[in-house]
């Protein structure tokens, strides 16, 4: 009997070392590498381009070539007379409150701006600094190539939206995702590519082909 009631605890013992899990941590990465692909030459003299990063899906003004928006973004310098029906409040309420932060490339400098955006009373207050990120030369090709460290983000969640934009020289929105609810982990290792239909009637370096994330 005491060597059946010593066989049992062994082989309880076995199996409860058998079955032990093993735990698998991960990690938030240090930066994120942006790949964006143009349908031509990406032109930062003259045209601005936007990366948008938010907690929640982005809201992001619309784009066609048929009816383009005005678009500035918080902080920036505006012409209200170009605003149509809307209003700098109505800009906030639709748009700039669901953002958390977003990148500016202009002027062949890329430059970030930290939300939250929540009031269009505060628009003049809103600054962007310069960044300092390891990018490719923009001007004669058709991929934006960089890298953003999360440093520079008011926050860092496990998961973030984002959305690509593209403004002409006249300050009017030509081309952003169609995908709204493009997110990627903030996880190391975590790549993700989003695709977005050819527009023959944008400029071909305004017109966004595809956008591919990945977290190192």
């Amino acid at each position: 009997m005491k060597n059946y009631i010593l066989l049992i605890v062994i082989s309880g013992l076995l199996l409860t070392t058998g079955c032990a899990r093993t735990v698998t941590t991960k990690t938030t990465g240090n930066q994120i590498v942006f790949n964006i692909t143009f349908n031509g030459s990406v032109d930062a003299t003259v045209n601005r381009y936007y990366i948008v990063l938010a907690t929640v899906p982005t809201v992001v003004p619309y784009a066609s070539a048929i009816a383009k928006e005005y678009f500035f973004a918080p902080g920036e310098i505006y012409n209200q007379d170009n605003f149509g029906v809307n209003t700098l409040e109505a800009y906030y309420d639709n748009y700039f409150s669901h953002w958390m932060d977003f990148v500016t490339l202009q002027n062949n400098t890329f430059y970030i701006t930290n939300g939250n955006f929540t009031s269009f009373e505060a628009h003049n207050s809103y600054f962007s600094k310069r960044v300092f990120v390891s990018s490719k030369d923009s001007t004669l090709s058709k991929q934006l190539t960089f890298t953003l460290f999360f440093t520079y983000l008011s926050q860092t969640p496990a998961k973030l939206y984002f959305n690509i934009l593209s403004v002409d020289s006249n300050g009017y929105l030509r081309d952003s995702l169609d995908q709204a609810d493009s997110s990627f982990s903030t996880n190391t290792g975590t790549v993700v590519t989003v695709s977005d239909p050819v527009h023959p009637d944008v400029v071909p370096g305004l017109d966004i082909l595809n956008c591919q994330i990945a977290v190192q």
